[in-house]
């Protein structure tokens, strides 16, 4: 639909009243670094001259070979190695770590820079590995910590070589040699969702800075972080497509004994993150490096943030957009969190809360994120009806041994998206119909066709979803927001464009139902009520929703906001006052000191975090 300079002002007017009932934006950004920055916060701890340690220099030093070591590399490091092999002391191996990584960051030529820092992953991995055999307590001392950082500096060197040369998914080649040491791939292990493909990118999270995460979700380990971008992911139906799947990865690089030729056999491991962190070495356990915001606001580079201001005011654009989303792939082990946004807002709201709770292992490990996402301008109880209709046709997803995960699901509401959620654990029967109509529902269904009858029940008539256990409302306006009446929003409302498709068929349906109740004429127009329409206080069917009380043995929270302070009820979040978001039989509430957007507060990100902990606790998944 073609949209005139008058439309165009209409809605900047609009945004700008009605961005007092947005949902929050998230501030998250991300630029690109150096390789380079990254490697000289991560290793300079233990640098003191020439990017050596004073260790190092002491064992160069007493064994005549500091000044060999610029001219006759190949010579010191080929001395350190048997210094090591007579002895037996781990010490030779940090040295030779310092030495080779040291001398790939003064050396311009690639090649050959590649072939030291190689070599820096080589000796680093023996220490690594040698230490954690030799001690349960060993890694987490201070010198496993460093050769650690020595360890995945050096390897995303290696990285950044074998990805410019499309060699990360091959087999059967060498790195350049340096002092008769070269790694040789044997064909990676790849344990990603998606099989491998072309149109696949692995970039290197430490090539990206992050700024205005309140929380920045990494843990230290061994492997290089990446950020995986599927390009046009196959997905499976009723979850919709997306351009791209983003979704964090961890590259971890196995080695072996070095051969008589100098050859050491080398393997490159992808790990899906949110499915593993850990990887064996010699039957122990290695904790991976973790990154999962940079993934996060790599997703986020573009926002979309006037679609959610375009599907409000033009809801029918949307149409084929909404639904559920994967935040990252689906996995049956895992309990569905449904995050359902607020009034002009898309699914970059929840960035900063996603991006604080995969901080807790025991969220990341049993739950999986998921959005509904929809065209806030529609009515509240058709969109309401897609979210149910979306929920019921995912749970086929979860055949075969994923029915438990599934039958957990949680579900995060904000603002209007609250109004949605609540249906799913309310059982309206022909209340609504009958409240709306002024007639008996066997009196309305002698007017109605079965095509309107059909429409009717699935916008009006509803059931308790079985699978929904818990659900958090988070500034939701249940008896709605004295905003909402202004007369600038009711001037705004009446410029929102509704999708023909529905309003034909409400308009027949109330055309059947006012006339034959004497409540309109023939020629007289029927209003069909906006999403926003329905936050107003007065409006019938947020009365009517009201009404209904929600499924007893559900569990749900809520969590309000006070502009004044925290822990108080009463007052308001400026847009929703708490005698509107307070729920008298909800199994815990929680007032926190913030603005509308309650669902980027870090205390009510931590209540979330708290009640997730809980339902794990209830359902037997978390001990004490």
């Amino acid at each position: 639909m073609k949209i005139t300079r008058t439309g165009i002002l209409v809605m900047l007017l609009g945004f700008i009243t009605a961005s007092l009932l947005l949902s929050g934006c998230s501030s998250i950004c991300i630029e690109k670094c150096s390789s380079e920055q990254w490697q000289k916060e991560n290793t300079e701890l233990s640098f003191n001259y020439d990017g050596l340690s004073n260790f190092s220099r002491n064992i160069l030093i007493s064994n005549y070979l500091l000044d060999d070591l610029s001219q006759k590399p190949d010579k010191v490091i080929y001395l350190l190695e048997q210094l090591f092999k007579h002895s037996g002391e781990t010490g030779y191996l940090r040295v030779l770590t310092e030495v080779c990584f040291h001398l790939g960051n003064n050396e311009s030529d690639e090649e050959k820079k590649v072939a030291f820092h190689a070599a820096a992953c080589y000796f680093s991995y023996q220490y690594l590995t040698i230490q954690n055999a030799e001690s349960k307590t060993s890694q987490y001392s201070p010198d496993f910590f460093i050769m650690g950082r020595y360890y995945n500096s050096a390897l995303n060197t290696v990285f950044t070589y074998l990805s410019e040369r499309k060699l990360l998914l091959d087999s059967g080649f060498s790195l350049p040699a340096i002092a008769n040491i070269s790694l040789t791939f044997e064909a990676p292990l790849y344990k990603l969702p998606f099989p491998d493909k072309k149109n696949k990118d692995m970039l290197l999270c430490c090539n990206f800075l992050v700024s205005g995460m309140q929380t920045y979700t990494y843990s230290y380990g061994l492997g290089v972080p990446l950020v995986v971008v599927e390009q046009d992911p196959a997905v499976i139906k009723p979850f919709k497509p997306i351009h791209e799947m983003v979704y964090p990865s961890t590259m971890f690089m196995r080695l072996s004994e070095k051969s008589k030729k100098g050859k050491v056999p080398a393997k490159l491991e992808f790990y899906d993150t949110l499915q593993q962190e850990s990887v064996k070495v010699d039957g122990k356990n290695i904790p991976l490096e973790l990154d999962y915001s940079t993934p996060i606001a790599y997703l986020l580079r573009k926002p979309p943030l006037m679609k959610g201001m375009r599907y409000m005011f033009i809801p029918g654009e949307a149409d084929k957009l909404n639904g559920l989303y994967w935040l990252t792939p689906l996995s049956k082990n895992k309990i569905p969190v449904v995050l359902v946004h607020g009034l002009l807002s898309n699914p970059r709201t929840w960035a900063q809360m996603i991006n604080t709770l995969l901080g807790d292992p025991r969220i990341r490990q049993n739950y999986q994120f998921w959005f509904f996402s929809y065209a806030t301008g529609n009515p509240v109880l058709y969109s309401a009806s897609l979210l149910r209709k979306s929920l019921i046709e995912a749970k086929t997803c979860f055949k075969d041994g994923g029915e438990k995960s599934f039958d957990r699901m949680v579900i995060i509401a904000h603002s209007m998206g609250g109004l949605l959620s609540k249906t799913t654990i309310q059982n309206s029967g022909n209340y609504l119909v009958e409240k709306i109509a002024n007639k008996n529902r066997s009196e309305i269904d002698k007017k109605l066709t079965p095509e309107q009858k059909q429409f009717l029940n699935e916008v009006l008539v509803f059931e308790k979803l079985p699978f929904v256990q818990r659900i958090i409302f988070l500034a939701v306006p249940h008896r709605g927001s004295d905003i909402a009446v202004w007369t600038m929003i009711r001037w705004v409302s009446a410029k929102i464009i509704m999708p023909s498709f529905l309003t034909d068929k409400i308009r027949q349906l109330s055309n059947k139902l006012l006339i034959d109740t004497h409540l309109k004429t023939n020629n007289e127009p029927v209003y069909i009520a906006t999403g926003l329409d329905n936050l107003a206080p007065d409006n019938k069917v947020l009365q009517a929703l009201s009404e209904i009380k929600m499924a007893s043995d559900v569990p749900y929270h809520t969590i309000c906001g006070n502009q004044e302070e925290s822990g108080v009820p009463g007052g308001t979040d400026g847009v929703v006052p708490y005698s509107s978001s307070h729920l008298n039989d909800a199994r815990s509430e929680t007032v926190v000191k913030s603005g509308h957007s309650v669902q980027e507060n870090a205390m009510a990100i931590e209540e979330v975090r708290r009640l997730l902990l809980l339902h794990l606790k209830e359902n037997g998944l978390l001990k004490d």
